[in-house]
């Protein structure tokens, strides 16, 4: 095999990461859809945590799928490559969803309903990256544990 245990941990670690993010959109979509004055600001706030989730995600595909390549066929049955595409598709939808000026133009009661719109989205890539990180990484530990018996 010509990937370490060490990387294998540092892409384990990766998804951790990824996880914490998505935590972190989720409790701040709490918080959304509030009907105050303040509810555009926060719109565009949570757009850019959006944009940052985004480039997080582009950033660890190449690591994931430079990783997955190296792992032997016997081992990963697993196809990341399409789901990459599949959730950066779905998080470059939700962004244009987010970065549509037409939420300059509503209303209370409309901006209520499409941050909602927008954060219902947000639990289905939620829902999407859990179940991929989780395929994922039952092969790494599966990886792991074959490295690790045979040094």
């Amino acid at each position: 095999m010509s990937v370490t245990c060490g990387e294998i941990r540092e892409l384990l670690g990766e998804h951790e990461g990824i996880r914490y993010q998505l935590r972190f959109l989720v409790k701040s979509r709490e918080n959304l859809a509030a009907k105050d004055h303040q509810a555009r600001e926060r719109l565009w706030a949570y757009r850019y945590g959006l944009y940052d989730f985004r480039d997080a995600i582009q950033s660890h595909i190449e690591v994931d799928e430079r990783i997955f390549k190296a792992i032997p066929a016997d081992i990963s049955t697993v196809d990341s490559n399409k789901e990459h595409r599949t959730i950066q598709a779905v998080i470059d939808e939700l962004i244009r969803l987010a970065d549509s000026s037409i939420f300059d133009k509503l209303g209370p009661e409309e901006l209520y309903w499409y941050a909602e719109k927008i954060g219902l989205a947000f639990n289905k890539i939620r829902e999407l990256i859990e179940a991929h990180i989780a395929r994922e990484n039952a092969v790494l530990h599966e990886t792991l544990k074959k490295l690790e018996t045979t040094v």
